[in-house]
């Protein structure tokens, strides 16, 4: 599985995890097939990678189960990413071990990441959530 793109959903990649390749066959992907994640039924067998992303609008982050294509298939919101990881590795035990750090963005990548924000902070800011 491929990297996954820099942002997900307008949130920054800060760590993922691929589960296609365990390096340990007894951490693959055994138990159950189905799950709850997010308050959204997951067929497990769909989930190819993990990433941790950060809020670009608020502290925090989210923690996203994506298909092959860094496509989110759901997603949870967290304090920070150590308890986002912690909640990954309980519910997906084929993760311990799996995460890397994103790689440092490019100089357009971090263009882009700061017009993101701006905007998603601009909109938040005309139609806030109560």
């Amino acid at each position: 599985m491929n990297e996954p793109p820099f942002m997900i959903d307008g949130a920054r990649v800060i760590e993922f995890a691929s589960l296609v390749a365990t390096p340990d066959p007894a951490m693959g992907r055994s138990g159950p097939l189905s799950s709850v994640f997010g308050g959204v039924p997951v067929h497990l067998h769909d989930i190819e990678g993990v990433a941790i992303v950060e809020d670009l609008v608020e502290d925090g982050v989210f923690l996203i189960l994506c298909n092959d294509e860094w496509v989110t298939i759901t997603a949870a919101r967290f304090g920070d990413a150590r308890d986002a990881r912690a909640s990954a590795e309980e519910a997906l035990p084929m993760v311990r071990g799996q995460w890397r750090e994103y790689r440092d963005l490019t100089p357009e990548e971090r263009k882009e990441l700061d017009t993101t924000r701006a905007f998603l902070r601009e909109l938040a800011q005309q139609y806030p959530s109560e």
